[in-house]
């Protein structure tokens, strides 16, 4: 144990990582404040450091740093925000000039290509994982939970080949745990669940849509005459609240088994949802809704797909879900 001594400081810098190089220690900082992010070096820890200014949002992101294949060349990742779809990695080669690394090639330097060399070759691109049948025991590592989740809330196991999300207790979408998100791919994609709504029960909100700082969504319920409704919302986190607008209400629903569907793009930043008894004929619900990236409101992580089921009273019923499917346009 030793003393508190400060080695380098600069400002609301973040993301620090520290790499070496040779001789030098070469340390990248994201500067948030103008989402940029600088390079420093020395070499000892304990300074001095020398410090330049590398790339931004403008020109490829920040919050990132360097990594060395076996051959000895070097690639640069860097996070950028682009968006409602969030935050996306770049990876970028880098060339050295004085001993200090520079994003980009010698022809455009201090700039991410559009579109450049796959750093490994000889592999297959993996893709990840995104539709789901629900024929396993266990979730898919492409969902997330919004809270903690209620074990006793969901299962795979009740009915195998479904889904089933039991309502859990809550005043509205934003507090109700064990809602299943996914994130949005850009850049446009489309979810689509088929889901049985036999056991939804009087009170119970359930259905499919986006969750962000936008949370748009069809939500089914059943009426007190035993019918079962659809409902169009968006809801709009705010600083201290939520915005809530109900574009249709309650509106009558035939048969007990449906199509949901959520379309987001993120060339436009819009979103819509639809419904269906079929899977074919499709009809768009409550127009189109913003999509948006907030780093003060929303889940920090842009706009994700949610599945959910809750219940303003002390007990409610179930939605079982078979299948969702992520396409492209």
């Amino acid at each position: 144990v030793t003393d508190k001594r400060v080695v380098y400081y600069n400002r609301g810098a973040e993301g620090s990582k520290i790499v070496k190089r040779g001789d030098y220690y070469y340390m990248f900082n994201a500067i948030p404040r103008r989402l940029g992010m600088t390079v420093s070096r020395a070499k000892s820890l304990f300074g001095p450091w020398e410090t330049r200014d590398q790339i931004d949002d403008t020109t490829g992101g920040h919050q990132g740093a360097i990594v060395d294949l076996p051959d000895g060349t070097d690639y640069g990742f860097v996070m950028t925000d682009a968006g409602a779809v969030g935050r996306m990695t770049n990876i970028s080669t880098v060339f050295w000039k004085d001993g200090w690394p520079v994003w980009g090639t010698p022809q455009a330097p201090g700039r991410v290509p559009a579109t450049a060399t796959k750093p490994i070759q000889g592999q297959p691109v993996t893709l990840l994982p995104a539709s789901d049948d629900f024929a396993g025991r266990k979730l898919g590592l492409q969902w997330q939970w919004n809270h903690n989740p209620l074990p006793d809330h969901w299962s795979l196991t009740e009915r195998p080949g479904y889904l089933r999300l039991r309502a859990t207790q809550a005043p509205a979408l934003w507090n109700a745990r064990n809602t299943l998100l996914q994130k949005g791919q850009g850049p446009f994609s489309r979810g689509v669940v088929a889901i049985d709504a036999s056991h939804i029960r009087v009170g119970d909100q359930c259905g499919f849509g986006t969750f962000g700082k936008y949370s748009g969504h069809i939500a089914v319920g059943r009426g007190r005459d035993g019918r079962l409704t659809l409902t169009m919302r968006v809801i709009e986190d705010q600083a201290t609240s939520q915005k809530t607008d109900v574009r249709v209400d309650a509106q009558p629903l035939s048969g007990e088994r449906l199509f949901l569907r959520t379309d987001m793009d993120f060339k436009t930043d819009r979103a819509s949802v639809a419904y269906s008894s079929d899977g074919h004929d499709w009809r768009m619900l409550g127009g189109d809704f913003p999509l948006a990236f907030d780093w003060r409101t929303g889940t920090f992580q842009g706009q994700q797909y949610a599945l959910f089921c809750y219940n303003s009273g002390a007990t409610g019923g179930w939605m079982d879900v078979d299948s969702f499917t992520l396409t492209g346009r």
